[in-house]
């Protein structure tokens, strides 16, 4: 386990949620499922955005799954 210091606060309702998104950034996922409102804040999506992570909940991640399925499948 690596403590990497403090980190700043990214979502505004509930810092209990920072590290889901600190580990997100620095795990380079490229998305972020969630039914979690906190996480739509638009200074959460932002922050994500700027990072290459995609927010989105368990429908609209299926979906865009399928799109990329079907692009890589063409």
């Amino acid at each position: 386990m690596v403590f990497p210091g403090p980190a700043p606060r990214i979502v505004p309702a509930d810092s209990a949620d920072d590290p889901v998104v600190h580990t997100a950034v620095v795990g380079q996922a490229e998305i972020l499922c969630t039914l979690n409102r906190d996480f739509y804040h638009p200074s959460v999506v932002d922050y994500c955005r700027e990072r290459g992570v995609f927010i989105g909940g368990d429908v609209e991640v299926l979906d865009l799954v399928r799109r990329r399925t079907r692009t890589e499948d063409s």
